[in-house]
């Protein structure tokens, strides 16, 4: 009985699990009503989201915001500050039921700094996904500040300027997961799109172009750590692409990408990676480019920044997009327009970790409970219980 017991409590505790509070966020509501618990009356800011989110404060909710296409600005600096552990969705009509339905290239979701304000502040686990992040100002950061642990993924950022460091992206002591974003007409005094100080950062399949820093790092620069770069592209960055400032050289953590002037690592190349547009920052490439089916396997998402599948061909290819076989420019059928290019499409949202009792509470529950399962049934005496 009593082992019936102890296994009816383990399968409760390790099925149960909270239903993500999802808080909504249009900028065209005009009902009246905003209580971000429907599209109907959804916030219209997502601080305003964050906020509610942060007063409802549930230990063991998972709380995801979903932002409608729009333009999202504010009087405030940050334009908004998000709270731990939220994941912030873009790319959302304003009427979906389920997070695989949104497309953030059809419906762009925009965080726009009006030249003014820095354009958002993380916080330690959160996730901001599909977004154009642009027209930040700040001495850091301009784009985004980077708190604790975060991850971005399918996001543009573009036309962020800093006064010191990191146009698009600072942070101190971070550890930024960066994946099929791409980064353009961002600058700074140092690391024009990204400036990392200490902790640990990774872009995977992220494409850097026509960034300037003051003094160096037209891309990328750092202090005391040596972020990795897998199957990126960065070209045309100035006044080089990578920054060396002191406490770190890049050298191998730089891997399977296109940099100009080449760079020391497994798998880079320095060959014009041939985007369609750079300089107006349309960053496919073109059917002949050298970075098709040369990036590396390891780690690599499984769509690109358009949820076009990864790889297309015989390997991954370098930078956010993948270039699909057959696929002619908008209005052209397929074999015309000079061969293939990148196609857009709807990203099917990946496995997410489902919400619920934190992982260290169950394996301590789940050892609580297999002592008990071993321990020996008692034995009953005339007397009662041994």
């Amino acid at each position: 009985m009593k082992r019936l017991l102890v296994l009816s409590i383990l399968v409760a505790l390790f099925s149960a699990t909270a239903s993500a509070a999802v808080w909504f966020v249009d900028v065209d509501n005009a009902s009246g009503t905003e209580d971000g618990l429907s599209w109907a009356t959804a916030y219209t800011s997502i601080q305003a989201a964050v906020d509610a989110a942060e007063a409802a404060g549930d230990p063991y909710e998972v709380d995801e915001i979903w932002v409608a296409e729009g333009v999202y600005t504010a009087e405030a600096d940050p334009v908004a500050r998000l709270g731990e552990g939220m994941l912030v969705y873009g790319g959302f009509v304003g009427a979906e039921e389920n997070l695989g339905e949104r497309s953030w290239i059809d419906h762009e979701t925009i965080v726009d700094g009006l030249g003014r304000f820095q354009c958002l502040e993380g916080a330690h686990g959160t996730l901001v996904d599909g977004f154009v992040v642009r027209n930040g100002r700040a001495q850091d950061g301009a784009g985004m500040r980077c708190v604790g642990e975060q991850t971005i993924r399918n996001c543009r950022f573009n036309d962020n300027h800093a006064g010191w460091l990191g146009g698009a992206l600072y942070g101190q002591d971070a550890s930024l997961t960066v994946a099929n974003s791409t980064f353009f007409f961002n600058s700074a005094l140092y690391g024009g799109a990204a400036f990392a100080e200490k902790g640990s950062w990774s872009f995977m399949n992220c494409t850097f172009s026509q960034n300037t820093a003051g003094e160096n790092g037209g891309a990328v620069s750092s202090v005391d750590v040596a972020p990795t770069l897998t199957n990126c592209i960065l070209w045309e960055n100035y006044p080089e692409e990578v920054g060396r400032v002191e406490g770190v050289i890049f050298g191998s953590a730089i891997r399977y990408s296109a940099i100009r002037g080449g760079y020391e690592g497994p798998g880079n190349i320095d060959k014009n990676p041939l985007m369609l547009d750079a300089a107006k920052g349309d960053f496919r490439l073109d059917p002949t480019s050298p970075c098709i089916d040369t990036g590396t396997f390891l780690n690599a998402p499984g769509v690109d920044i358009l949820g076009v599948a990864r790889p297309q061909g015989a390997g991954i290819d370098m930078g956010a997009y993948e270039c699909v076989s057959g696929i002619g420019t908008e209005g052209e059928g397929e074999g015309e327009g000079g061969g293939p290019q990148c196609a857009a499409g709807i990203l099917g949202e990946p496995p997410r970790p489902r919400p619920g009792f934190p992982a260290a509470d169950l394996v301590l529950l789940g050892l609580f409970a297999a002592v008990a399962l071993l321990a020996p049934e008692p034995r009953r005496t005339p007397n009662g219980i041994a």
